[in-house]
């Protein structure tokens, strides 16, 4: 390992604890919460789908929110929490 990649590695290990200590708890709970009604629009169907739909929405533009204040963009977290709302959005938004 070169100099680089241990000052890139504690780098990523500083932001990852300052992020347990800031609202990391909270964010999760969005997170899961989003991924949660996310699975359940995959199995709704007619007026039930689209309440299911807008709730996970509202959950996951909460849990977009946190993060942009909270994280810093390249943060893996961040990252993955990006990634699963653009697969519910592609996944259930573009079938209602």
């Amino acid at each position: 390992m070169n100099v680089m990649m241990i000052i890139s590695f504690i780098h990523m290990v500083v932001l990852v604890i300052k992020c347990i200590l800031l609202q990391n708890v909270r964010f999760h709970y969005f997170c899961k919460k989003g991924d949660y009604y996310g699975y359940l629009v995959e199995f709704n169907f007619g007026n039930g789908k689209k309440d299911v739909v807008d709730i996970s929405m509202k959950v996951y533009e909460a849990a977009t929110t946190t993060t942009k204040s909270q994280l810093p963009p390249t943060l893996p977290i961040r990252l993955g929490q990006t990634l699963n709302f653009s697969v519910f959005y592609y996944k259930c938004m573009n079938s209602t």
